[in-house]
């Protein structure tokens, strides 16, 4: 018997189908957008939020970093991550960068 018609053998053993969900191609993994504000008046910091945006660029996240909008006077910037980086980049955020707004994560095709 093939490993295949094994393991769908054992599945039906206990009297109960369980489909399996659709294998994913080889390497790829469920990805989500982030956006987040680097507004403009920032409690009385002097930054703005285009070098806010500099500051993100040469850091671990900068490789997240997939597009940006003005928003009247701030700036918004959109990440593209794997959902298994999710942590990650939102610790390095609150910690670069703590007056940021963090927005929902949109879900997002492969």
């Amino acid at each position: 018997m093939s490993r295949s018609m094994e393991s769908t053998a054992a599945r039906a053993v206990s009297g109960t189908f369980m489909p399996q969900p659709a294998p994913r191609p080889c390497g790829a993994q469920q990805r989500v957008f982030l956006d987040v504000t680097l507004q403009s008046d920032c409690h009385g910091k002097p930054d703005t939020p285009r070098e806010r945006l500099n500051q993100l660029l040469h850091s671990a996240l900068g490789v997240y970093i997939v597009g940006t909008t003005v928003a009247g006077e701030d700036l918004v910037v959109r990440f593209d991550i794997a959902a298994t980086d999710v942590d990650f980049t939102l610790h390095m955020l609150i910690t670069a960068l703590p007056d940021a707004l963090i927005g929902r994560l949109l879900s997002r095709g492969v």
